[in-house]
């Protein structure tokens, strides 16, 4: 699919390989990036449960899931509130050992684990997977399961942030940004500010921020990506030198062992088609794609966390080692960048 996608620019069966590609699509924006492990910490330590689909890439009834059940608003914003999401292949090691390990018998599979001690909870695969229906299941999990570490969960609290998210932005009314900023979860409002935020505030301000709560911080850091408090520790763009800026023409006329060809897609169905010599490492690349989205889209918010993930090896770049070139990332010769965003 991502060869058809390379070689024919244009016309009507480009088009309709393309729309087909995203009816299919992960949901890139609910899904935990790292592996099983990490995700089961990661759920022990906000204290959610590990919803986990395990697919098969050969089994359309995997591939409807995508199309029908997680690409459903409502069920996608619940998720993003109250559990950890990790889907996988098990074609790929993670998947495997997954499968093994909990006797998977066939794909899909859907089943909520405890991350705590791994324990397989509950199978959810004979559910009625409808949107609707298999909202109200995980609802009626979570009400007669409590937390993984027995807290109540309040599951009004999703329905009541989708509805003010879905409100036009007012351009006056302090009280009702900071009501809204109340209503927001809180998750890591204790750590401090990051030291590029507090060169920026004069030292009266800091002295203000010391004794007063921290709600405006609370606003700016919902946190409900399991990646975002790892990314946002790491230093932004504008704290690092300057990466050098690669030309893509340039590289695009090398031989075809040499050069690695990428299709990026960006919101609102924008693509572009970039070469890169295939010895360039991945934090080259990465650097080139950011520049080339910004371009194209413009972003006025620089907190919104920019993420790019690879169909080919079905892994957010991110977590790969970027000193890696894209030849020994098995990202040669073609592959197809999907652009993420977490607003």
């Amino acid at each position: 699919q991502e060869q058809m996608l390379m070689q024919q620019d244009q016309g009507p069966s480009a088009k309709k390989v393309t729309r087909l590609e995203a009816l299919f699509m992960p949901p890139f924006d609910i899904l935990f990036s790292g592996g099983f492990d990490q995700a089961q910490r990661h759920g022990n330590s906000v204290d959610r449960w590990l919803l986990v689909n395990l697919q098969d890439d050969l089994n359309f009834s995997c591939q409807t899931l995508n199309r029908d059940l997680w690409s459903d608003a409502r069920l996608k914003e619940f998720m993003r509130h109250h559990l950890v999401f990790w889907q996988q292949s098990n074609k790929t090691t993670d998947g495997a050992k997954f499968k093994t390990f909990y006797k998977v018998r066939s794909e899909p599979y859907i089943g909520m684990i405890d991350p705590r001690t791994g324990e397989e909870v509950r199978n959810l695969s004979g559910n009625d997977l409808s949107p609707a229906r298999f909202l109200e299941t995980l609802k009626t999990f979570l009400v007669e399961n409590k937390s993984p570490h027995g807290k109540e969960i309040n599951l009004n609290r999703a329905e009541s942030d989708s509805e003010e998210n879905d409100r036009p932005p007012r351009p006056t009314g302090s009280s009702s940004s900071s009501k809204h900023a109340a209503d927001v979860p809180k998750a890591g409002s204790s750590a401090p500010a990051s030291p590029h935020k507090q060169k920026e505030a004069p030292a009266t301000e800091q002295a203000k921020s010391t004794n007063a709560p921290s709600t405006k911080r609370s606003d700016e850091e919902p946190a409900q990506h399991p990646w975002e408090k790892d990314d946002r520790s790491l230093p932004t763009l504008e704290d690092e030198p300057a990466a050098p800026v690669l030309s893509s023409d340039s590289e695009s006329s090398l031989a075809p062992d040499q050069k690695t060809r990428i299709l990026l897609k960006m919101p609102g169905n924008v693509t572009e088609r970039l070469f890169f010599r295939s010895s360039r490492t991945l934090e080259q690349a990465i650097a080139k794609l950011r520049q080339k989205y910004e371009q194209h889209c413009r972003p006025t918010d620089a907190t919104v966390d920019v993420r790019f993930f690879c169909q080919a090896i079905k892994s957010d770049l991110a977590v790969l080692d970027t000193s890696k070139t894209l030849l020994e990332l098995k990202i040669h010769p073609n592959a197809v960048i999907h652009v993420t965003t977490d607003d």
